[in-house]
C-alpha cells in the first residue's frame, strides 16, 4: 500500500492554508464561500478595532477574539512541534486587551468541561498519535493510524466539538514541519 507523496500533501496543505488566510484563488475552493474578500484576512479587512471587539458570537466572542485565538493556535502548534515548551492552556488564547483606550477588553472563559474535553482528547493522542512512528527514526507509520485517530477524532466531536479546534490543528501541521 502506498500513501501520498509528502510533496503533494505539503502542496495541499498549503493550498489550502493560503486559501483559508487569503481567500480562493480562482473558482474551486476547499471550503464553501468562493467570493472576493473571502478567508480570514479578507474578513477582517475593512473592520476597524472596535467593530472586531463587539461581543456577538458564541459565548459572547468578538472576531478580535478569533483571530487572536487563530493565531495563537498556530504559534503554539508551531513552538510544539519544534520540540519546544507549551502550555496546554489555551484558554488564554481568546483572550485580547488593548491599550488604546482601556475602555474594552475581549475575555472569554472557557467552561472546565471545555478543559476536560481537550485532556480527554489529548490523552487519547488525538494530537499527534498518526504521527507517533516519528518519534522512532527508522520506523514506518502504522497500518491505519490515520484512521483510527480519525474515528478518535469524530466520536470526540461528539461531546463537543469546539475543543477539536486546536487538536485538530496540532495533527493537520505536522507534515509541513516533517519535511
Amino acid at each position: 500500500m502506498t500513501g501520498t507523496p509528502a510533496a503533494v500533501t505539503v502542496s495541499l496543505l498549503t493550498r489550502m492554508l493560503r486559501e483559508a488566510f487569503e481567500g480562493p484563488p480562482g473558482p474551486w475552493t476547499y471550503f464553501t464561500d468562493t467570493s472576493p474578500g473571502t478567508g480570514v484576512f479578507g474578513t477582517i479587512d475593512g473592520l476597524s478595532a472596535a467593530d472586531a471587539s463587539q461581543e456577538g458570537g458564541p459565548g459572547s466572542t468578538t472576531i478580535a477574539g478569533h483571530v487572536h485565538h487563530l493565531t495563537a493556535s498556530v504559534a503554539l502548534s508551531t513552538k510544539g512541534l519544534r520540540g519546544e515548551s507549551t502550555s496546554r492552556d489555551r484558554g488564554g488564547s481568546w483572550t485580547v486587551s488593548t491599550n488604546l483606550s482601556d475602555s474594552y477588553l475581549d475575555t472569554v472563559e472557557f467552561h472546565p468541561a471545555y478543559h476536560e474535553c481537550m485532556d480527554v482528547s489529548m490523552r487519547e493522542g488525538l494530537h499527534c498519535s498518526a504521527w507517533d512512528h516519528l518519534a522512532k527514526p527508522g520506523t514506518e507509520p502504522l497500518p491505519g493510524a490515520n484512521v483510527a485517530r480519525s474515528a478518535g477524532t469524530y466520536m470526540a466531536i461528539q461531546m463537543e466539538a469546539g475543543h477539536q479546534c486546536p487538536i485538530t490543528m496540532t495533527n493537520a501541521s505536522v507534515p509541513t514541519h516533517v519535511i
